[in-house]
């Protein structure tokens, strides 16, 4: 097994190639309120949250939506030579 990511001596920077890593949200909120108590700050109470995953699905179609309603597409389709 290989180690993912770097975090620094002080605790205060991570890094990671994870994709996905904070898209769930008891992970997310866990990971918050690590950082909060180092800084001396409460934790936030562990509540249920959006999937994150599918607001970021949902995010990226009316994204595309909008893309393909004001670009040229077949232009770009053109030059990608498609």
């Amino acid at each position: 097994q290989r180690e993912e990511g770097a975090v620094n001596a002080q605790g205060t920077v991570y890094g990671t190639y994870v994709h996905g890593l904070f898209d769930q949200g008891r992970f997310r909120r866990a990971f918050l309120n690590m950082l909060r108590e180092h800084k001396g700050l409460r934790p936030l109470p562990l509540v249920r949250s959006i999937n994150y995953r599918d607001w970021k699905n949902r995010a990226l179609d009316r994204l595309a939506d909008w893309v393909e309603e004001h670009l040229d597409m077949r232009t770009i389709e053109a030059v990608l030579g498609r």
